[in-house]
């Protein structure tokens, strides 16, 4: 599928009275407003939209530390319905009575929307959980839980506990890392066929995990404020607010030109010559590799070590192209990476340097079992 960008301000496309129907195309939407997902409830009363982020007054500069469901909650279960008022925020029970600090889940979050019907968390609402002063870690989640529902559609709250859940449906990652953190801004897409769609903004990050975690495509902006990096290097400055992903077959689409255009990218940095070509096929274990980086033991069986003398990005891709290690490293010094469930073979290794204008090295590392 091609692969629509609108840069902030554009003309987007819309079908009159058309939620958005997530599919095979990528609009990066810079700018507020779009459509909300087909079968998406949005809450009638709430800060800022559906499912709103009440102001958290404890918190760093007052930021957001809770989210606010559009149903008004009473003590002892009795909700006002559809037509009631603001419910106190989950997430930080803190603000209104009925926790501590400690119990704060939210950090900086954006983007709360419920899950449309058909997804395998269908009713339940998704954010895009930033992580900034998180403790322990600066690093994002998405987060996946459920009120408590009451067969009248309000929400449970008894007289002394915060409101629930506990503990959420499903999170991405399951250990939050610094690999995946984005401080301010960034979004989160459910999409029909059960996974989300990501928008890491402060990075320009723009990828898709299954509900098993697993990323299965991601594509990096890359303009930023100094202009359009070529392919190879590491933009700066491209964040994105937020993006929404839409389908082939989207109405606004009908009539309208998809062809895809030429790369967005400059001139890429990369050699991409094979080595050495054999009808039509190249022989990995030939790529030429750069003393800068180094990777031992090699060949590897459970752990292999990857040697860079500056900051920048490890990816390491298996025999068939398809990415299976991104690796962000602040230093020069080595990376140890498990490698127990790769399966044998020969991979390529590269390293980009952080730099501007730095190109990639490459090696080839063979796993044994």
């Amino acid at each position: 599928e091609g692969v629509v960008l609108f840069r902030a301000g554009a003309d987007i496309p819309r079908a009159a009275g058309a939620g958005a129907q997530p599919g095979g195309a990528v609009v990066q939407a810079l700018r507020r407003g779009l459509p909300a997902a087909a079968g998406q409830r949005a809450p009638t009363s709430a800060p800022g939209g559906a499912g709103g982020a009440a102001r958290d007054p404890s918190g760093p500069g007052g930021g957001n530390a809770a989210v606010a469901v559009g149903d008004d909650a009473r003590e002892g279960g009795a909700g006002g319905g559809p037509e009631g008022g603001v419910q106190p925020g989950f997430g930080n029970p803190e603000a209104y009575g009925r926790g501590t600090s400690e119990d704060r889940v939210f950090w900086g979050q954006h983007d709360v929307q419920w899950i449309p019907e058909g997804h395998p968390q269908e009713g339940a609402l998704v954010i895009y959980n930033n992580g900034a002063g998180r403790p322990g870690c600066e690093c994002s989640t998405i987060d996946v839980w459920n009120p408590p529902l009451l067969e009248d559609g309000s929400y449970l709250l008894n007289s002394s506990s915060p409101f629930g859940p506990e503990s959420w449906t499903w999170t991405y990652p399951t250990i939050p890392s610094s690999q995946f953190f984005s401080s301010n801004i960034s979004g989160v897409q459910p999409q029909p066929n059960g996974n989300f769609f990501i928008c890491q903004g402060a990075d320009g990050r723009l990828f898709e995990v299954t509900q098993e975690g697993n990323v299965v495509w991601e594509y990096i902006n890359p303009e930023g404020n100094l202009g359009i990096f070529p392919q190879g290097a590491t933009p700066q400055q491209n964040n994105v607010f937020r993006s929404y992903r839409y389908g082939p077959n989207y109405e606004a689409f009908e009539g309208r030109d998809l062809t895809p255009s030429a790369p967005l990218e400059g001139l890429s940095s990369f050699e991409c010559d094979l080595y050495p070509e054999q009808g039509g096929t190249s022989t990995l274990e030939n790529v030429p590799s750069d003393l800068s980086i180094q990777a031992y033991p090699n060949p590897a069986s459970t752990n292999v070590h990857l040697v860079h003398n500056e900051p920048g990005i490890w990816k390491v891709f298996n025999g068939r192209g398809s990415l299976v290690l991104t690796i962000e490293v602040q230093d020069a010094s080595s990376t140890l990476v498990d490698c127990t469930e790769w399966p044998t073979g020969v991979y390529v290794a590269s390293f980009q340097p952080f730099l501007l204008g730095s190109k990639p090295s490459t090696l080839t590392v063979s796993i044994s079992h």
